[in-house]
């Protein structure tokens, strides 16, 4: 199981071994969720514009940098990948509910029943 949980049903929150996790900036927990749902690597140009459209390239990149900073110092282990142009989270060591559920829903397709029939009782 994974030490690092983030639930995007609901109210968004992040969990470290089971503990809840204060992130203060929204556009920081924007950030993760966005990184989280788009599940590959993204520019880092694409997301400061995407979370600061209103400030110029080097302004939102700064601020995408302190999004990051404020990301990292609040988890005690390494979860996000970065580099100069790019962004991604480890999926190895996040669990997403949005994601687990999108794994359910696929072994439902796969289980050889008619949609008529639902696999948590009557339909």
């Amino acid at each position: 199981m994974a030490e690092l949980r983030l639930y995007l049903f609901g109210m968004p929150r992040l969990e470290y071994q089971g503990n809840p996790v204060t992130i203060e900036r929204r556009k920081a927990l924007a950030l993760v969720a966005y990184l989280a749902l788009i599940d590959r690597k993204q520019s880092r140009d694409v997301i400061a514009n995407l979370l600061w459209p209103d400030l110029d390239r080097d302004h939102a990149r700064s601020a995408l940098r302190s999004a990051l900073h404020t990301l990292t110092a609040v988890v005690p282990t390494e979860w996000i990948q970065s580099d100069r142009h790019a962004l991604a989270l480890k999926s190895d060591v996040l669990w997403v509910d949005v994601n687990a559920f999108i794994a359910l829903l696929g072994t439902h397709k796969a289980h050889g029943h008619g949609p008529e029939v639902l696999p948590w009782g009557r339909g």
